[in-house]
């Protein structure tokens, strides 16, 4: 099998677009980058022909951030042959909204542990390890 992670000819695209998050993949890339819910996410991951927004190797979990452009029914007949292919790699996917992730970035982050806990197959749920970090104005005090 050839290599289909991270190939080469991708990585300039890949790099162009964790330079330019929106706004919803920058909050979740902000509660997932350094292992923050317990498991290892890499952004703007590529799986030839593909460039998913964040994945979980450890569980082989992809996270898709939908957001305008995904409306029309091409765009959705698109989505859905991606997802076969993903899925044909034994990948699991999880979708949400941009507005949705924006709204509730705390749940939206609750949800990711709990698949990540089920496919890894602990057969307890705890709860994630969310490093909360002090505002600017509480830094400091007790």
């Amino acid at each position: 099998m050839s290599k289909i992670f991270n190939q080469k000819r991708q990585k300039h695209l890949r790099k162009e677009l964790r330079g330019t998050l929106v706004k919803s993949e920058a909050a979740l890339w902000k509660k997932l980058r350094g292992s923050q819910i317990g498991f290892k996410f890499r952004r703007q991951h590529g799986i030839w022909p593909y460039i998913v927004d964040f994945y979980c190797p450890r569980v082989k979990l992809v996270v898709e951030i939908d957001g305008y452009t995904h409306i029309d029914e091409e765009d959705y007949k698109e989505d859905l042959k991606r997802e076969k292919y993903l899925r044909s790699l034994d990948l699991n996917i999880k979708r949400y909204s941009s507005g949705f992730v924006l709204k509730n970035i705390k749940e939206t982050c609750f949800d990711i542990y709990g698949k990540c806990v089920e496919l890894k197959g602990d057969s307890e749920y705890t709860t994630p390890p969310l490093r909360v970090r002090p505002s600017s104005e509480r830094r400091g005090q007790i």
